[in-house]
């Protein structure tokens, strides 16, 4: 099996069937099921977002201390604005998922 319009030709393969038979059996062997994958990938998410659960309380707070933190941290250190601009952005993005749930649970309705 080669594909001669895919990379340089000192890199192509000619495979007999024998051969491609055993790839295609390796690869089946090392996919996971579609539904652990699918139940696996779900729990990992969520628990990520168990970590944020405190800052998402907090996002009506978050983007006007940001800001003020940010304004008057500009004469004192960039850095320092810098990381108070990152809480704003923080504080914008969990206001941005609170909204795009509620609106999916009322859809769900």
């Amino acid at each position: 099996m080669t594909y001669p319009h895919v990379g340089p030709k000192r890199d192509h393969l000619r495979l007999d069937a024998a051969e491609q038979r055993v790839l295609v059996e390796l690869e089946r062997s090392l996919r996971p099921a579609r539904g652990l994958r699918g139940r696996w990938a779900g729990r990992r998410r969520g628990r990520g977002l168990l970590l944020l659960v405190p800052l998402v309380r907090l996002a009506p707070w978050l983007i006007p201390l940001g800001v003020v933190l940010m304004v008057a941290a500009i004469p004192v250190s960039v850095a320092l604005s810098f990381v108070s601009s990152l809480l704003v952005a923080a504080g914008l993005a969990a206001m941005f998922d609170r909204v795009a749930r509620r609106v999916r649970l009322r859809r769900a309705r």
